[in-house]
């Protein structure tokens, strides 16, 4: 169950950032045409991992095949690719472009493409507000409608953000 919101506090940041970026997944819903709308709706997609994942091939394909059977103790999750805001009740496109998943019953070729299709689309910059980070900000966001991600950054650098998550519910 996805936490409903997040708090992320900078106890320390380094002076060049990294930066961090929230995509906006209900105007990313609300702008796709008519014809994917439909083509989504009642979709579930597994997620293999929640993160992204190093473990790809050289095309930049995981390197899983769908329909797998799930390892011991590895963490899925499986959740409508379009849920609906428990408060808002909006459509929402419910991934990120950095987690590797795939669409249940559906065939695994048309449904590479297609989540490609998506990532793409959720990656445009008018979906994206970016965050410059300075020592004692505070944000919160709604994690039911929105993806966020950093950039890598030196290692060298010393970065600490105190994070909270409210508990959320099963998407639907």
């Amino acid at each position: 169950m996805p936490s409903s919101g997040s708090f992320l506090y900078a106890v320390e940041v380094p002076e060049n950032g990294p930066d961090t970026y929230w995509v906006n997944l209900a105007q990313a819903y609300e702008e796709l045409d008519d014809a994917t709308k439909e083509q989504i709706a009642g979709l579930q997609i597994r997620y293999f991992n929640f993160y992204g994942s190093k473990d790809r091939d050289e095309y930049g394909e995981p390197k899983y095949a769908a329909g797998r059977a799930v390892e011991p103790g590895e963490r899925v999750a499986i959740h409508p690719l379009v849920r609906t805001h428990p408060d808002t009740g909006k459509k929402i496109l419910f991934f990120n472009a950095a987690s590797d998943v795939d669409i249940l019953d559906y065939d695994h070729a048309e449904g590479a493409k297609l989540i490609a299709r998506l990532q793409e689309h959720i990656k445009q910059p008018r979906f994206a507000y970016r965050h410059q980070w300075s020592k004692g900000d505070l944000l919160y966001w709604d994690n039911q409608a929105t993806a966020h991600y950093r950039p890598e950054f030196d290692a060298n650098a010393t970065r600490i953000l105190k994070r909270v998550s409210l508990r959320g519910s099963r998407p639907f």
